[in-house]
């Protein structure tokens, strides 16, 4: 998912995606620690002409777990299931 902010951070940033739904609009925040509301990790991508709206993705697996760990929030990393074998799934 890919979303713009209104923010002046700088571009490789990762952070805490917040969605907040406000008069039945969604906006989204990025957040230097772990806020009420938090959706995911996120990273700036690039910015817009004229410099006042970043774009976002938000990141998973490994890039999502990594910062998770290295922000020192390990008990945030999601839980993985273990994969499915080829004989798992044909049964």
């Amino acid at each position: 998912m890919r979303v713009w902010i209104d923010d002046d951070v700088k571009v490789g940033t990762i952070g805490y995606l917040v969605e907040t739904l406000v008069a039945g609009r969604t906006s989204w925040s990025l957040h230097d620690r772990p806020v009420k509301g938090w959706c995911g990790v996120g990273k700036v991508m690039r910015r817009n002409k004229t410099r006042d709206r970043v774009q976002v993705l938000q990141l998973h697996g490994d890039k999502r777990d990594g910062f998770l760990r290295d922000d020192g929030h390990p008990e945030l990393v999601p839980a993985r299931r273990p994969a499915q074998t080829e004989a798992e799934g044909t049964a």
